[in-house]
């Protein structure tokens, strides 16, 4: 992954949250089903609910968000799972965490945008 001036730990996790986003968008598309997708830490329930926010389904958001479903060794688990499921190469990968940390920056915040202000 490219180096940022925002290269913040927050920066970096939702480059990681992003990517899997990206995944599994690809994945349900092509018509496979993640939401019986283990997730260490979590019941079937909680599993599914963190799969189906990832998924951008806003009626398990909040519950996720209540919950706190979403950490970032949750994320990075079940990321390398989804990988390693897919037989990414380190190519495909580093690709995925590029078009990940665009898509981040096209819509976060600009690290020169609390001096603008």
């Amino acid at each position: 992954m490219r180096s940022s001036t925002s290269g913040t730990g927050k920066t970096a996790g939702r480059v990681l949250l992003l990517a899997l986003q990206i995944l599994l968008k690809l994945r349900e598309e092509d018509g496979r089903n993640d939401l019986g997708r283990p997730v260490p830490g979590l019941d079937a329930e909680e599993a599914g609910l963190m799969i189906r926010t990832l998924l951008r389904d806003a009626t398990a958001a909040p519950e996720t968000s209540r919950r706190e479903l979403i950490t970032l060794d949750r994320l990075l688990v079940l990321l390398a799972s989804v990988i390693a499921e897919e037989s990414l190469s380190e190519e495909e990968v580093d690709a995925l965490l590029e078009a990940a940390e665009e898509s981040w920056l096209d819509v976060g915040p600009r690290p020169d945008a609390s001096s603008a202000a």
